[in-house]
């Protein structure tokens, strides 16, 4: 009979079921989750947890997947041991105060009947989490001596290790190379307070020389040295690298000759793309650096590239240049600029460089140098406001755009009927779209309350005559007619996050005429429009019959749900 027609016992559905609740720790999204403690895991292990204790039948199929995660170190497993004792020190702190710290340590030998336990269980393990802090050395010593001995692994399925910083203790650094063998997939090392210089660089060289196939990780750079020995040159298996730090020149010299690097997200403290390093310590040894790669060889995997920091544009476009992957697909940026001819500059010779004419995504946002702490640069005439006109024909230049995300702190971008009709004949597989302006004010918020108020009791006494006087200039913006359009030429759309324009009664009607009509499909990808807040509506008008307008969204976009549409043009600015 074929395995796919197998009779199935209560064991195998029990099984099939629990395994549900286990994460897929071969996957990055799972190292994700656990990098930012996502409350998903926690929940999935109480509930194990509950089921392991409910009845014999589950807890065999339960407990196989609750020991797949430990975040609590090696602390489950040795509480296996009988003659495991739990101790209480009491410390006393400079200033007077007694602290009671509890630990754990062994009495004797293990049994090798507990031994045996203690590997069935290791060998469910997917994922540890570094905790020895309530572990006494001699419970790591015994650990240790076993399994160095044997030559065997300790976890020998752990795909996940989280690592904090060894601080040059020699039993930390051999329990890290136990762990690493055999190698997992992903490895998140996690700063010390008290680390010293040169501890991080001992730590991954013993990574590299244990497990050189590590796919993922996480690191600080900031004290990890470069050079001829780099333990990063020898994770040639890497695909995807997380750091804090500055990516220099001696940096992207390194991680452009991986040959299997494909994500790189970059997060630092100020312009992590410009400058080398002048404190980091040099690495000694003899030159055994692979051949310096001309700079158009540089990077032959990358797909995706994250800086989530304020990047120079001049450097981003310096390192963009160097790479050589045809398949780079993602592209997610903060900027610091000064102005916004320096915005347009950048996105002309973004869209000329080679590697970039494969983007699927495009996300960038700004942040402006503008000295003014109370109002954006384009109030005070530092600056003016951008039209999309300046971009679109640049933009249009990359075929594949799939996610567009243009998102600036100091300047409107206006987007207008005509630019749209451009963009869908550009990107006709567009599914989102966004272009706003989130402008964050470095003052109190009861200065920026009275401003607020000034202008709105200064818009209070020219009200009658608002219909003769001309409104002050601010970006374009497309009408609802035209987005409508727009997603009935991009079919995959779906968030439009553009303020649409003043609507009117006339565009409702004949929006109402269009989407009645039989030659009308309905849009059913399409889940978001932006609309003008209530708080806006002394610039933004919106129709009479606020239901109607509603209603016509909701049978032409039938995933945009009506209240939704009521409540978002009643909601304040938050």
């Amino acid at each position: 009979m074929s395995s796919l027609h197998r009779f199935l016992t209560n064991a195998d559905v029990l099984n099939d079921l629990f395994d549900t609740f286990s994460p897929d720790y071969n996957h990055p999204a799972t190292f994700k989750s656990i990098q930012y403690h996502d409350p998903g895991l926690w929940l999935t292990t109480q509930t194990l947890a509950h089921a392991a204790r409910t009845c014999k039948a589950f807890s065999g199929a339960a407990s196989r997947n609750l020991w797949s995660a430990l975040h609590s170190g090696l602390l489950p497993l040795v509480q296996t041991f009988s003659n495991m004792k739990r101790r209480v020190r009491v410390k006393t702190t400079w200033d007077g105060v007694t602290l009671k710290d509890t630990y754990y340590e062994l009495e004797g030998d293990v049994p090798e009947s507990e031994w045996i336990r203690f590997e069935e269980l290791a060998s469910r393990v997917r994922y540890l989490g570094h905790d020895l802090s309530p572990l006494d050395p001699s419970v790591l010593e015994a650990i240790l001596m076993r399994y160095e001995s044997r030559c065997a692994p300790l976890f020998s399925n752990i795909r996940i290790l989280s690592w904090r910083n060894s601080n040059g203790d020699q039993l930390q650094q051999r329990l890290l190379r136990v762990l690493c063998t055999p190698a997992p997939m992903s490895l998140w090392y996690l700063p010390n307070k008290q680390q010293k210089v040169g501890d991080q660089a001992a730590d991954l060289s013993i990574v590299a020389a244990v497990a050189p196939i590590l796919q993922h990780l996480q690191v600080e750079l900031a004290d990890l040295p470069l050079g001829p020995r780099s333990p990063l040159l020898r994770l040639t298996s890497l695909r995807s690298i997380r750091f804090l730090g500055e990516l220099d020149e001696e940096l992207r010299a390194d991680l452009g000759t991986l040959p299997n690097l494909g994500t790189i997200h970059c997060r630092g403290a100020s312009s992590p793309l410009s400058s080398p390093v002048a404190s980091r310590p040099p690495t000694p040894g003899p030159c055994d650096r692979p051949a310096k790669l001309p700079l158009m060889e540089r990077f032959p995997a990358l797909q995706k590239l994250e800086v989530a920091h304020d990047a120079e544009p001049t450097a981003l476009l310096s390192t963009l240049a160097q790479v050589a992957s045809p398949r780079l697909a993602s592209l997610s940026i903060r900027l610091q600029i000064a102005h916004s001819m320096e915005l347009i500059s950048f996105v002309h010779a973004l869209c000329e460089l080679p590697a970039a004419q494969a983007l699927t995504t495009l996300c960038i946002t700004t942040r402006s140098t503008c000295p003014y702490p109370l109002l954006p640069p384009a109030a005070v005439g530092a600056d003016t406001d951008i039209e999309f006109a300046d971009l679109v024909r640049s933009l249009s230049r990359l075929p594949h755009i799939q996610t567009f995300r243009l998102v600036s702190s100091a300047w409107g971008v206006g987007v207008s009927d005509a630019h749209l009709a451009l963009l869908a004949d550009a990107w006709p597989r567009l599914s989102h779209f966004e272009v706003s302006a989130r402008w964050t004010p470095r003052t109190p918020q009861s200065s920026i309350q009275a401003q607020m108020q000034a202008e709105t009791e200064s818009h209070d006494e020219r009200k009658d005559d608002d219909k003769t006087t001309s409104r002050p200039s601010r970006p374009s913006r497309p009408s609802l007619p035209a987005v409508v359009h727009f997603a009935e030429r991009c079919r995959a759309l779906t968030t439009f996050a553009v303020e649409i324009a003043d609507v009117k009664d006339s565009d409702v009607v004949s929006l109402d005429a269009h989407v009645s009509s039989p030659a009308f499909l309905p849009h059913r990808a399409l889940k978001a429009v932006k609309l003008a807040r209530g708080d806006e509506r002394i610039r933004d008008r919106l129709p009479e019959n606020v239901e109607h307008l509603a209603r016509v969204l909701h049978r032409a976009f039938p995933c945009i749900d009506e209240r939704e549409v009521l409540d978002w043009c009643s909601r304040p600015r938050s």
